[in-house]
């Protein structure tokens, strides 16, 4: 064996002695992560992103750019998965698809899928922090209530809060609601919350969402004994604007849509799309989105195209803009007319499909 052979095998064992070191304390990617990564991903994506056809593009184009080598010259968590995650979102624009590599989120996620009591303790914590997203209630006039949530919390530790909260405004015959910097949350405290204002009525589909993994529907009914009272649809109005996000946007797509509410301020941001958590070779996150929703009136749901306000003003000035309608009527145009809709509702031993004004 020649010099310059000698020279090149020890260039390689110490290139590999100084990769398996970095690879151990994680600053460099092990040998066999990213195949066993990849293969995890598409199997993954192709049994449950919501959209099959989506699935499988995004699962076709990981393990493309993998055999071709385009991520070969990632030698990081975090390059990696940067390039992906810009992958995936180059063919899907669902803003619920989140692949990461990131301890703390690993820490989350795995707490989401194996240990509810500790992500339940985790969730008390910052839930108390910020009153379960109850931001503001107070009353403006002497009968318009305002209430200011900023995030629809865990119900374990949110419903009572907000039903609380809600009884505080009782005495209240008109109501807004200011959703503007309400990124989501717990679709059921959404679901308490829109009981609040259909109190006589217990059997009222409100939305559903499908599942595709498993070919399951999962259907969110008005609820017993929240309590509250009616309002006519004139008078309630609901606050929206751009960061307006997911469980919130459900909120106010379905009072909407049900002839509940009056949306004042700008479209939301259009992710409907429901989710689930998966760890994938120990090191890597994928925030999938399972499910997709299903209306009963309108028969979809907001993903991608956001909410359509009734009134379409700057969120700046949505507030203002609520309290003049609330004051003097909405004004005699398209934009706040309460047209007819077709609503679901069950009958005692069947569903009657009726008309509600």
């Amino acid at each position: 064996m020649n010099r310059k052979v000698r020279n090149l095998l020890g260039l390689l064992f110490g290139f590999a002695a100084i990769w398996l070191i970095l690879s151990s304390i994680g600053i460099l990617i092990p040998f066999g992560e990213k195949g066993e990564l990849i293969r995890s991903l598409a199997t993954t994506l192709r049994q449950y992103y919501i959209m099959e056809d989506e699935a499988n593009r995004m699962a076709d184009l990981v393990e493309t750019n993998y055999t071709s080598g385009k991520y070969f010259m990632d030698v990081t968590r975090e390059q990696l998965w940067k390039d992906i995650n810009e992958d995936l979102h180059s063919i899907c624009n669902d803003e619920h698809l989140l692949f990461v590599s990131s301890p703390d989120i690993i820490e989350y996620a795995k707490n989401r899928i194996e240990n509810i009591d500790v992500y339940n303790d985790a969730d008390r914590i910052t839930s108390n922090a910020d009153h379960h997203g109850i931001i503001e209630a107070k009353m403006i006039d002497s009968n318009i209530a305002y209430l200011r949530l900023d995030r629809f919390a865990n119900i374990l530790y949110g419903k009572d809060a907000l039903l609380e909260t809600l009884n505080t405004l009782k005495d209240a015959s008109k109501m807004i609601i200011d959703l503007r910097h309400n990124n989501g949350g717990v679709s059921e405290q959404a679901q308490i919350l829109f009981s609040y204002f259909t109190p006589h009525d217990d059997s009222m589909l409100i939305n559903a969402d499908y599942y595709r993994y498993n070919d399951s529907t999962k259907e969110f009914w008005t609820l017993k004994g929240i309590g509250g009272k009616s309002f006519k649809r004139e008078d309630v109005c609901i606050l929206t604007s751009g960061e307006t996000f997911s469980a919130a946007e459900g909120f106010a797509y379905d009072m909407k849509h049900h002839g509940k509410a009056i949306i004042v301020g700008e479209r939301t941001r259009g992710g409907a799309h429901s989710v689930d958590w998966k760890i994938l070779a120990d090191h890597y996150v994928l925030r999938i989105p399972v499910g997709r929703g299903i209306h009963p009136v309108t028969g979809t749901d907001w993903e991608g195209v956001g909410v359509q306000p009734d009134i379409v003003i700057s969120s700046s000035q949505a507030l203002d803009e609520a309290l003049r309608i609330l004051r003097e009527g909405p004004k005699s145009d398209s934009q706040s007319k309460n047209p007819p809709h077709r609503c679901r509702i069950w009958a005692g031993d069947e569903f009657v499909t009726m008309a509600v004004f």
